[in-house]
């Protein structure tokens, strides 16, 4: 049973956009019968991240120590889990360069991306033991990513699957020994296959090739090397793929991309006959090695346009607005539930569970180089905004077991916190999503709390009629919701006001019991200002929760701004 939450708009003579404030109004039914037939969170590891190896870990590691300021915003991010070397990174990554005496570590050489072979080279100072460290000082399930192209220094240099399994084996025996040096023998560490699928047969754009383009049967070989040669209780990680995206073909969605290498599913080539990555690895990896596979490895970037020719070529704000609006629900909707039927059509499903690890997430725009302005709109507010979209709608799924956003600090505009290049004096700097997550986490941090899934009835925008790289047109409501109830009574909901300008009245009605006390924590920025980035270095602290009277403690009233998240908690009495 799940305990229903009826999110409702009434409707007025003006539309929505020409109105000061619309309503709306929250049911949540929290009698003692709902909330003990209510399920428990489906997980509580949603808001991780994922933490680059180079440029000292992107400033974790600095001039040979964690860097304070930023290990104390680390703490307030509250990741319960962390990936390592982190994306792209992992494909070339040499872990025997990064371990040892920092001074005598030797550079190393790596493509800044799957789409180039240009390289660069850079000393590892963020290696396994500072990670490793720095999982434990923070309380964080690490995640290995295992290089599976090459072993060798110098890069472009292609590995058979034994060396990528010797060299996997390796390296999970130089952790294991570290954990233990340092009392964790029992810490729970997960291994990730790679990164994402690099297929000859889904590369379609002439022009680039290197190491990390293999056949899928080379995939399928060094999967099932590496999944026998580690340790028998090993947690693997498989990166996944669909042969379409939301329904569409790759080119469909985004024509100036590589499939290869984008950051999101990857799909197959119908034109070229070949049976899609899913069912090609699924069916090759043998009936023992499937029982160590943990997770399918996701990646959820929204909406996601590639490269445009201009600036000026690229969709207009407003419709990348409501393209980012309409991101989370085409992967709830329509991603997921093509994956679970394509898994639920597989003999695996006959003996395995299904389990889905958001491996990187954020909001995408475009990726050009030199860059566009709308690079820079994964730092906006609305780039927040589809951050606690997306966990809301991923928080209801009871296969998703975890999420780690790509990521956590700096990393150009992608970092929930900005820092390598601000002065000592600089207090701090975060950006929108940093909230987006600490309410997450907020919302996820008791193990034994009780979910409230909303079915909601609600006023739509109806206006996003064609797509806008990955994002399906669909009719968009207005607001989404989650919520909570922990064994001590705490009810937290976890609201996203998806309208471009229009602040939401919410009335909030309780049922089956009454609120002892409230507050409420709401983001808000310039108005007019959906995209605005110039203004993020002034985002330094949490917004202050706000009480929100009970008087009347079976209805509450608040504001969530436009484009914006709120964290609404009520201690119930």
């Amino acid at each position: 049973m799940k305990i229903i939450v009826a999110l409702v708009l009434f409707s007025g003579v003006l539309p929505v956009w020409a109105q000061a404030t619309y309503p709306a109004s929250i049911s949540v039914n929290v009698s003692a019968a709902a909330i003990s037939a209510a399920p428990k969170l489906y997980s509580t590891t949603l808001s991780g991240a994922n933490t680059p190896w180079p440029g000292q870990g992107e400033a974790i590691y600095a001039n040979g120590a964690v860097e304070p300021r930023l290990f104390a915003l680390a703490q307030g991010l509250g990741n319960q889990v962390l990936r390592y070397p982190g994306g792209e990174f992992s494909d070339s990554y040499i872990w025997t360069k990064g371990i040892g005496p920092r001074a005598q570590r030797q550079n190393l050489t790596y493509y800044p991306s799957a789409s180039s072979n240009q390289t660069v080279s850079e000393r590892v100072d963020f290696g396994t033991d500072e990670f490793l460290d720095y999982c434990f000082s923070l309380g964080c399930t690490p995640i290995f990513q295992i290089n599976m192209h090459s072993t060798a220094s110098a890069v472009g240099v292609a590995a058979t699957a034994n060396e990528i399994a010797t060299n996997a084996a390796n390296w999970q025996a130089y952790v294991l020994d570290y954990a233990a040096s340092k009392g964790r023998s029992n810490q729970a560490i997960y291994w990730e296959l790679g990164n994402e699928p690099y297929l000859k047969n889904m590369y379609h754009e002439g022009g680039v090739s290197n190491h990390l383009f293999i056949s899928d049967a080379e995939f399928v070989s060094r999967v099932n090397k590496v999944i026998e040669r580690m340790a028998p209780q090993t947690k693997f990680i498989l990166p996944f793929a669909l042969d379409t995206w939301n329904g569409n073909t790759y080119s469909q969605a985004s024509a100036s991309a590589n499939p290869a290498t984008v950051v999101g599913d990857h799909i197959s080539i119908p034109s070229t006959g070949k049976v899609g990555y899913w069912k090609t690895v699924l069916d090759g990896i043998s009936y023992a090695n499937r029982s160590k596979i943990h997770a399918l490895g996701l990646h959820y970037y929204m909406p996601n346009i590639g490269v445009v020719a201009s600036e000026s070529a690229a969709p207009p704000d407003d419709k990348l607005f409501w393209a980012t609006m309409a991101g989370a629900k085409s992967i709830s909707t329509i991603n997921i539930p093509a994956i679970r039927a394509q898994w639920n059509a597989h003999s695996i499903a006959k003996n395995f569970p299904l389990r889905l690890a958001v491996t990187e997430f954020n909001s995408m725009y475009t990726l050009n180089y030199p860059g566009v302005r709308q690079n820079a709109f994964v730092a906006s507010q609305t780039g927040a905004v589809f951050i606690s979209d997306l966990l809301t709608e991923l928080a209801k799924q009871p296969d998703v077991t975890l999420g780690a956003i790509w990521s956590m600090s700096t990393n150009g505009y992608f970092g929930a916190i900005s820092f390598a290049d601000l002065p000592p004096s600089y207090p701090t700097f975060v950006r929108p999503s940093y909230f987006s997550l600490t309410w997450v986490r907020d919302l996820l941090s008791d193990a034994a709390s009780k979910l409230i899934v909303p079915t909601v009835s609600v006023q739509s925008y109806g206006g996003y009629t064609s797509p806008v790289g990955f994002s399906m047109p669909s009719s968009i409501s207005l607001m989404n919701a989650v919520a909570s109830v922990s064994p001590g009574k705490i009810l937290r909901v976890l609201i996203t006001n998806r309208e471009i300008s229009v602040p939401g009245n919410v009335t909030l009605f309780l049922s089956g019991g009454n609120a002892a006390s409230a507050s409420l924590k709401k983001m808000q920025v310039a108005a007019n200002g959906q995209f605005l980035t110039s203004e993020i270095s002034a985002v330094t602290t949490s917004p202050p929760a706000q009480p929100i009277s009970t008087t009347n403690p079976q209805q509450l009233s608040f504001t969530v701004p436009a484009y914006s998240t709120a964290l609404l908690t009520i201690q119930l009495q």
